[in-house]
C-alpha cells in the first residue's frame, strides 16, 4: 500500500481547519442570535415604558409651562413688592447706591454667563427707582358724618409728590375746590392745610346740608391718581309744633287722634308712650284689642276711648343724632251726660231740663265755665228765665 504523500497530508489539514472555522462560525451565529433574542425581548418593556413616559410628558409639557409661567410671574411681582417697599423711602443718594450694587451684581453674573438673570435684575431695580419717585397714597381718603353746624375735615397723605400738585375736587358738582394751597372756589368757609412733607386737609368750617356729597384728592399724574370719600351731614330730631297736637278732650266713647310731626336728617321716627306707663289700647272692630307700650308711626288713633286711657302721652322723635326730642300731650275724657268727679264736660255744651219742683220753675245747665268744688247747677227760683251756672255762683257769692 502506498504511503500518502507529504502535500496531500497538508491538504487534509486545510480542509480539517477550515470545517472547524465553519463550525465554530456556525455555533458563534447561533449563540449570537439567542442572545439578540433574549436582548431584544428585554428591552422592548422598557421601551414600551419610554414611550408611555414620553408621552404623558408631552400631555403636561403645556400645564407645566403654564404653571412655570404663573410661578415666573409670581416671583417678580413678590420681588417688585419688596423692592417697592424699600426703596420708597430711600433718598436720592440710597438710589444711586441702589443702582451700582444692582449693576455690579449683573455685569458679575452676566461675565459668568447667566445674562437672562442680569436683564432681568436690571429691570426690576429700574422698574423700582421709576416707581419709587411716582406720587403714592398712603392711607384712603375717609368718609366723614358730621352734625350740620360742625367743622368737617379730608386728610389726603400723598407720598413722592415731587412736581406735581394736589387737588380738591367736589365730585358730584364737578367743581375745582382747591389746587395746592390755593382755594379756587368762592367760600369763605374753605380752606387747605399742609404740613410741609406729605399731608394735605381740606377744611370745611360751619358744614350745612348743601355741603354733603363726594369729595375727591387728586393728583396730577398721567394717568390722573385720586381718591373719594363722602360727607354726610346729619341733623338732630325737631318737633315741628305747627303740625302736632295739643292737650285734646273728647267724649267718652269717642275717637282721639293724636299727630307728632319731626323734621331732621335722617328723617326722624316717632315713638308714642303713656307717661305713667301704661299700656296703649289700639281697638280694631268690635271685640278686637291690642295693647302696647310703644307705638311707632306720626298719628295714634284711640278708638272708642274711656275713662282709662285719660291721661298724658309722649311724642318721641329720634333719628340716632342725639339729642332725642318729645312733646307731652294730655287727654281728657268727658261723660256724655255732664261731668264727673275726674272730668270736664265738652265746650259749648249746653243742656236744659225742667223739673217738678215748687222752688222753682226751670234751671240750666251751662259749660262754659267748670263746675265749682265739682257740683252741678243747682235750681234757682226765677221768674223770668233760667240763669247760667256762673251767673248762680257769682249770685251766691254776692249774697
Amino acid at each position: 500500500m502506498l504511503a500518502p504523500h507529504n502535500g496531500d497530508r497538508s491538504a487534509n489539514s486545510t480542509r480539517n481547519r477550515s470545517k472547524l472555522n465553519c463550525a465554530e462560525n456556525l455555533n458563534f451565529q447561533k449563540h449570537s442570535w439567542k442572545e439578540q433574542r433574549q436582548h431584544q425581548q428585554q428591552q422592548q418593556p422598557q421601551q414600551q415604558q419610554q414611550q408611555q413616559q414620553q408621552q404623558q410628558q408631552q400631555q403636561t409639557q403645556p400645564q407645566r409651562q403654564q404653571q412655570r409661567q404663573l410661578e415666573t410671574i409670581s416671583r417678580r411681582q413678590t420681588n417688585q413688592s419688596i423692592f417697592r417697599q424699600k426703596l420708597a423711602h430711600f433718598q436720592f443718594a440710597d438710589v444711586g447706591v441702589g443702582v451700582g450694587v444692582g449693576v455690579g451684581l449683573g455685569v458679575g453674573v452676566a461675565n459668568g454667563g447667566c445674562r437672562r438673570l442680569q436683564l432681568l435684575l436690571l429691570l426690576l431695580i429700574c422698574n423700582c427707582i421709576v416707581g419709587a419717585f411716582e406720587p403714592d397714597f398712603v392711607i384712603p381718603l375717609e368718609n366723614v358724618t358730621i352734625a350740620q353746624g360742625r367743622d368737617a375735615t379730608f386728610t389726603c397723605v400723598v407720598n413722592n409728590l415731587g412736581g406735581h400738585r394736589v387737588a380738591w375736587i367736589k365730585a358730584d358738582a364737578k367743581a375745582i375746590l382747591a389746587i395746592h394751597e390755593h382755594v379756587i372756589t368762592n367760600n369763605d368757609r374753605l380752606s387747605v392745610t399742609h404740613n410741609d412733607y406729605n399731608t394735605w386737609t381740606l377744611n370745611i368750617r360751619g358744614v350745612k346740608m348743601e355741603d354733603a356729597g363726594k369729595y375727591m384728592c387728586q393728583v396730577n399724574t398721567d394717568p390722573m391718581k385720586m381718591q373719594t370719600a363722602t360727607l354726610e351731614v346729619v341733623i338732630p330730631p325737631d318737633i315741628i309744633n305747627e303740625e302736632t297736637s295739643g292737650d285734646m278732650m273728647v267724649p267718652e266713647g269717642g275717637s282721639a287722634k293724636l299727630v307728632c310731626r319731626a323734621r331732621g336728617h335722617p328723617k326722624p321716627k316717632i315713638t308714642w308712650r303713656r307717661e305713667d306707663g301704661r299700656e296703649i289700647i289700639a281697638r280694631n272692630g268690635v271685640h278686637q284689642k291690642t295693647k302696647a307700650i310703644l307705638v311707632e308711626g306720626e298719628m295714634l288713633t284711640l278708638s272708642k276711648v274711656t275713662r282709662s286711657e285719660m291721661g298724658a302721652y309722649m311724642c318721641i322723635a329720634s333719628n340716632g343724632v342725639p339729642p332725642t326730642v318729645s312733646k307731652r300731650m294730655k287727654l281728657q275724657v268727658h261723660s256724655r251726660h255732664g261731668t264727673g268727679r275726674h272730668g270736664t264736660a265738652r265746650l259749648g255744651a249746653t243742656r236744659q231740663r225742667k223739673r217738678n219742683n215748687a222752688n222753682c220753675k226751670c234751671f240750666r245747665f251751662d259749660f262754659r265755665l267748670p263746675p265749682t268744688r265739682g257740683k252741678l247747677c243747682k235750681c234757682i227760683r226765677t221768674a223770668a228765665s233760667c240763669v247760667s251756672c256762673g251767673e248762680w255762683e257769682a249770685k251766691r257769692a254776692a249774697d
